[in-house]
């Protein structure tokens, strides 16, 4: 089996910029997704209404629904996509600036 050793001299800061909001938008609708269905199972189970009952009182309002569920979920995936679009570049950056002091990443490939 034939072995090749790559060095990693300097990595592309828009390349890893794309990759990251390609990256951060599919986790954006990984996390939306999901909570759609948690909160789905945990309506079928009962607990919304139950803890909605505890939390509304007397007046029987909804606090807790799939609206809200869902609205958290997309500002907390959108936080994560913005600080992942900044940092990813950053810290190519950075690699590109380390690389040639400190030395670069080897990797071994093999077929």
């Amino acid at each position: 089996m034939a072995t090749r050793k790559v060095s990693i001299q300097h990595i592309s800061a828009p390349s890893v910029f794309r990759v990251a909001v390609y990256f951060g938008l599919a986790a954006e609708i990984a996390i939306i997704i999901a909570t759609t269905v948690v909160y789905m199972v945990m309506d079928a189970i009962g607990i919304w209404t139950k803890l909605n009952d505890i939390i509304g009182g007397a007046g029987g309002e909804e606090f807790i629904s799939l609206g809200l569920a869902v609205s958290v979920a997309a500002a907390l995936g959108g936080v994560f996509v913005l600080m992942s679009i900044v940092l990813a570049p950053l810290a190519a950056v950075l690699y590109n600036q380390m690389a040639s002091p400190l030395g670069t990443i080897d990797v071994t490939l093999s077929n």
